[in-house]
């Protein structure tokens, strides 16, 4: 069970975002160049700050609104980190962003005490709500520790692929 929740923490901290409704991500991983920042620090500067997890897939299945209750991630300059609805600290990654290519390509090394680092490698995109002049969402696709990086923002049945959406919070972290 502990290991259950390891891995679900694992695939909530590494949450970026997509279009309101995920639908096991039918969207070309191609997308509009003008839809995302143009470098490395332009986009870690606007993913900093408290997330909250609002959909997600867990290799095609839909998690439910009690797996995702409460989850933030707070991203970092080097870290992303998840708490749970207790505010306690579940998983923790270092990441990498790579914006030459589109989407933005991340990759991510777990660490989770008493395991080894864990490299996830993904995909995300970014979503800007009219009139507003800061990342307003996420969408994070990534495959799990030795599955390649995904090529679109779908997670079919058994791909070893998760797939987040994640809204910036409303309320700060304490």
């Amino acid at each position: 069970m502990r290991y259950r929740f390891a891995a679900f923490c694992f695939m909530v901290t590494v949450a970026v975002l997509s279009p309101p409704q995920l639908a096991h991500g039918q969207q070309n991983r191609r997308s509009s160049p003008d839809s995302r920042p143009t470098d490395e620090q332009e986009l870690k500067k606007g993913l900093m700050g408290v997330w909250q997890l609002v959909d997600g897939y867990n290799q095609g299945r839909k998690l439910t609104p009690e797996e995702i209750a409460g989850t933030t991630v707070v991203v970092k300059d080097l870290s992303m980190i998840t708490y749970d609805v207790d505010q306690r600290e579940r998983y923790r990654a270092k990441y990498i962003l790579d914006t030459s290519s589109d989407p933005a390509e991340v990759t991510m090394m777990a660490e989770v005490d008493g395991k080894p680092p864990g490299k996830a490698l993904g995909i995300l995109k970014t979503v800007q709500a009219e009139g507003e002049q800061r990342i307003s969402g996420w969408t994070l696709c990534y495959g799990l520790p030795g599955h390649p990086r995904p090529e679109t923002f779908e997670s079919p049945p058994g791909s070893g692929v998760m797939l987040f959406r994640m809204e910036r919070s409303k309320v700060p972290r304490n």
